[in-house]
């Protein structure tokens, strides 16, 4: 059984009625993971929803749990936005902001990622899920302070390891998830521009650049 997305399109040795079976049924359980979550999806209503049998979803998932991963990894399938050459820290993480911004406002991050939260408290397959999300999530943070090392635009000072750096960006991301999710607050621009100039001021040591505008 595969726990692989499936892309668009048949792969060359699927048979193309068993991809399009896939997609409509990926298609149903991505609906009703933003319609009723993840402790309430069940295969019969995917199928129900799908048109297509419980037998054949389960031969092409082997678990329910599969199915819903599977479905929530196409659901927030959509990677970073290639950064600007010769962009400055700040713009890097005025960028990151701006795309956690426009997700979280989205219904699909909205709806499910609470969702998830809540399954992954009882549930080890979702609990692992959950983990996986949070770790792309930081990676996706990362890449900037590599960057900007790679760039020598910010250093590591003595009192400023690696660790360190890691719980700057959890600093910096963690706040967009809680007031969108949470405390219910707008992610607007006065809360981003807060946020990006306190993780410049983390990261960056004595006569760091990471402040600095960029080009253009």
């Amino acid at each position: 059984m595969t726990d692989t997305p499936v892309r668009s399109g048949a792969d060359n040795d699927v048979d193309p009625r068993i991809a399009r079976t896939r997609e409509v049924v990926l298609a149903a359980t991505m609906w009703e993971l933003a319609e009723v979550g993840f402790e309430r999806v069940s295969i019969d209503a995917v199928a129900e929803r799908s048109g297509v049998a419980r037998s054949t979803i389960y031969r092409n998932w082997d678990a329910r749990s599969t199915l819903l991963a599977v479905a929530f990894r196409r659901l927030h399938a959509c990677g970073p936005k290639r950064p600007a050459p010769g962009a400055t820290l700040t713009q890097d993480l005025e960028r990151l902001g701006r795309m956690l911004i426009e997700r979280l406002g989205s219904d699909e991050w909205s709806r499910t990622v609470p969702s998830l939260i809540s399954a992954a408290v009882h549930d080890p397959p979702m609990r692992a899920l959950l983990a996986t999300f949070s770790d792309e999530r930081a990676e996706e943070a990362g890449q900037i302070l590599r960057r900007a090392l790679a760039r020598e635009e910010i250093a590591l000072p003595d009192d400023l390891d690696g660790r360190a750096l890691d719980e700057v960006l959890e600093r910096f991301v963690a706040p967009f998830f809680f007031r969108r999710l949470v405390s219910q607050r707008p992610l607007d621009e006065a809360f981003l521009r807060a946020q990006v100039e306190a993780a410049v001021a983390d990261s960056t040591g004595p006569g760091s650049k990471g402040g600095s505008p960029g080009p253009g």
